[in-house]
C-alpha cells in the first residue's frame, strides 16, 4: 500500500467527529487555518483539541496569524502555549512572553489581563526582577543626598521609573527592556493593586535564580500531563527494556488493549504532528487497519505522548520549528521497527500488536533492536583510537560507525530512501559493524596493526595506513615471502608482486585465496574484507608493466609502500 494513502486513511477518522475535512492533518498551514475559521463554531473545535496539538497548530500557522485561535482556547490550553513557548532549554526568555502580551492586548486589554491572571506569580515576578532592580521608593528618598520626590521624576533617566502606585522604584540596566517591564506592570496593576504589590514584595526577597527555578518547576509539572517526563527522567525512554520478554508474551497471547487514560477525557487527538511523517509502510498499514477500532483515539493519544517524551529526550527547547517534526519522525521510525520485530513482520498481526501494546513499549522495543549497533560502534571506536581515526575503515564503513554512535542510531537518508530503519536493514548494519570489529581485532592480534599507536605519514607523500591497505600488504607479503606481515613494500617488492601474482592484468585466482590461518570467528569477516582489499590492488596495479621500474608514489593507497630500502 502507498504510504501517503495509508497515512491518509489512518488519520481521516480522527477529523470527522469535529466536523473537519478528512484530510485536515495533511492540509497546508493556511488550509488548516481556513478550515477551522470556516466552521460554524470554531471555538468548540479548538477547545476540544489537546493543548500540545493546539500549540503545534499555532506554530505551523505562525503565532501572529493564529492568535485568534489561541483566544478561542481554554485557560488550560493558553497556559500550555505559554509553557511551551517562553522557555529555551531551562532558561526563561522574557522576549517571548512580551510577544504573547503584545498580541493579547492588541484587540482587548481583557485578554492581556487573562494572561496575567492565569500565569504563575513566580513567572510574573521573574519577568520583572530578571530585567530590572526593584526597591521601595520611600527608601530611596530617605537616603542621604537623594533628591526629593518632586525632583526625582524630572531628573530620573529613562530606564528608571516608578510603579503605577508610586510605591516601587524600578531600574532597568538595559533601557531597551523598559517597555517590556512597564507593559507587564501596567497589566498587573490593572488586575489589582493588591495583586501587583503582593508579587513585587515577594520578588524583592527572592533572587531571580530562585524565581526561575520555581517557575520552571511548576511549568514542568504541567507539561507532565502532556507526556513530557520530569527533567531527571528525560532519558529514561532509552534505558534497557525487556523486549524479549514482551515478544514472548505476544507469541503466547496478545495482551488486552489498555483502557483510555483519564487525562485523555474531553480531548480529541488529530495527530497533526504525525501527518506526512515518513514512517515505514508497516506502521501506516497497521494503523490504517485498525481505524474502526474504538481504541484508536486512545492509541493516538499515547502516540502523541510518546512523541513528547522523545522530544524531551532530544531537546528542551520546544518552540523550535523543526524539533517536534524531527521527534515525531524518529518516534514513528522506532515504533515501526519495534512493531516489525514484535509481529515478525506479519502485516495482519502488526495491526493487532499495535492496538494491544502501548506505543512507548513499541518504541523501546525498537530501541533494543538498535542498541547492539551502538555497543558495537563504540567497540570499533575504541579499537581505532577515536573519531579522528575512523577514516582507516574506509568512508562507507566509517559512515556506518558514525551513524551507530548516535543513540539511538538514526539512519542517514539516501536518495530515494527515507531515514527510517527496517529490521533487515538493522540486521545488515549490525553485521557490518560486527565484521569490522572482527577484522580490526584480527589486524591487531595477528598482524600487530594497532591504529591508535601508528605514527602519521602526513607530509611524506606516501599513503596513510587503512584497514584495507594493511590487509592487502599482509596478503602481498604472504604471496612474496610466505608470511603475512605489515611491512611497506618498495618499488622492487611491487614488481615482484606483479610477477608472482598477476597474469594478463588480473590476480591469479589461486593467489586470491591466499590468507593467513583464521579462526572460525575471524574467517568469513576477514576473508570478505581481504577480497575487497585485493580487488583494489588488482584495479590499481593491473595495468603496470613488471618489466619497468615501479615508482611507489604512483601506486596509490591500495598497499602500504615506501621508497628505497629504508625501514618503515
Amino acid at each position: 500500500m502507498d504510504i501517503e494513502l495509508a497515512s491518509r486513511q489512518a488519520l481521516a477518522p480522527l477529523a470527522r467527529p469535529l466536523g473537519l475535512p478528512e484530510g485536515f492533518a495533511r492540509l497546508s498551514a493556511t488550509g488548516k487555518l481556513k478550515a477551522l475559521l470556516d466552521l460554524p463554531d470554531p471555538g468548540r473545535v479548538i477547545r476540544h483539541l489537546r493543548p500540545d496539538e493546539l500549540y503545534g497548530l499555532v506554530r505551523e500557522v505562525g503565532i501572529e496569524d493564529a492568535w485568534d485561535l489561541v483566544l478561542l482556547g481554554t485557560p488550560e490550553q493558553r497556559q500550555a502555549i505559554r509553557d511551551l513557548e517562553v522557555w529555551s532549554e531551562d532558561r526563561y526568555e522574557p522576549e517571548r512572553l512580551d510577544r504573547i502580551l503584545e498580541l493579547s492586548t492588541q484587540s482587548d486589554i481583557d485578554h492581556g489581563l487573562a494572561v496575567v491572571r492565569d500565569s504563575d506569580p513566580e513567572m510574573l515576578a521573574l519577568h520583572v526582577f530578571g530585567q530590572a532592580r526593584v526597591s521601595l521608593a520611600r527608601d530611596e528618598e530617605e537616603r542621604p543626598g537623594r533628591a526629593g520626590p518632586e525632583e526625582t521624576e524630572e531628573g530620573r533617566d529613562a530606564a528608571t521609573f516608578l510603579s503605577p502606585d508610586g510605591v516601587f522604584l524600578i531600574r532597568c540596566d538595559d533601557p531597551d527592556r523598559v517597555v517590556s517591564v512597564r507593559r507587564l506592570l501596567d497589566l498587573m496593576y490593572a488586575e489589582g493593586v493588591e495583586f501587583a504589590q503582593r508579587i513585587l514584595f515577594a520578588g524583592m526577597y527572592d533572587p531571580p535564580g530562585s524565581l526561575e527555578a520555581q517557575a520552571r518547576h511548576f511549568r514542568d509539572k504541567r507539561l507532565e500531563d502532556l507526556g513530557f517526563p520530569p527533567p531527571e527522567e528525560r532519558f529514561a525512554i532509552w534505558e534497557p527494556f525487556d523486549a524479549r520478554g514482551l515478544k514472548d508474551l505476544i507469541e503466547r497471547r496478545l495482551p488486552r488493549p489498555e483502557k483510555p487514560d483519564a487525562l485523555d477525557a474531553g480531548r480529541h487527538p488529530l495527530a497533526l504532528v504525525l501527518a506526512g511523517r515518513d514512517a515505514p509502510p508497516l506502521f501506516w498499514e497497521a494503523l490504517a487497519s485498525v481505524t474502526g477500532d474504538p481504541s484508536l483515539p486512545a492509541l493516538v493519544h499515547r502516540l502523541l505522548y510518546l512523541v513528547n517524551k522523545v522530544l524531551a529526550a532530544r531537546t528542551q527547547t520546544f518552540h523550535d520549528d523543526s524539533a517536534w517534526e524531527a521527534a515525531a519522525a524518529h518516534a514513528l521510525d522506532l515504533v515501526s521497527l519495534g512493531l516489525e520485530d514484535l509481529s515478525g513482520g506479519d502485516r495482519e498481526r502488526a495491526g493487532q500488536v499495535l492496538i494491544a501494546v502501548h506505543p512507548q513499549h513499541l518504541y523501546r522495543a525498537g530501541v533494543e533492536v538498535l542498541r547492539p549497533l551502538n555497543l558495537l560502534a563504540r567497540e570499533v571506536l575504541r579499537e581505532v583510537g577515536g573519531m579522528a581515526r575512523l577514516g582507516i575503515l574506509g568512508e562507507s564503513r566509517a559512515d556506518v560507525v558514525r551513524t551507530a554512535l548516535v543513540f539511538p542510531p538514526e539512519r542517514p537518508a539516501e536518495p530515494g530512501r527515507g531515514p527510517a530503519w527496517t529490521l533487515p536493514e538493522a540486521t545488515r548494519t549490525r553485521a557490518v559493524l560486527r565484521d569490522t570489529l572482527a577484522v580490526l581485532r584480527f589486524a591487531r592480534a595477528r598482524l600487530g596493526f594497532a591504529p591508535v599507536s601508528r605514527p602519521s605519514r602526513a607530509g611524506t607523500g606516501l599513503p596513510e595506513p587503512t584497514l584495507a591497505n594493511v590487509l592487502a600488504t599482509a596478503w602481498a607479503r604472504q604471496v612474496l615471502q610466505g608470511e603475512p606481515r605489515v611491512e611497506p613494500l618498495t618499488g622492487d617488492d611491487v614488481r615482484g608482486l606483479l610477477v608472482a601474482a598477476f597474469e594478463g592484468g588480473h590476480i591469479r585466482p589461486s593467489l586470491r585465496a591466499v590468507t593467513p590461518s583464521l579462526s572460525s570467528e575471524e574467517g568469513e569477516a576477514v576473508r570478505a574484507f581481504l577480497q575487497e582489499a585485493v580487488d583494489r590492488v588488482e584495479e590499481s596495479l593491473g595495468r603496470l608493466d613488471p618489466v619497468r621500474p615501479v615508482d611507489v608514489r604512483f601506486v596509490g593507497d591500495c598497499l602500504l609502500v615506501r621508497e628505497g630500502r629504508e625501514s618503515p
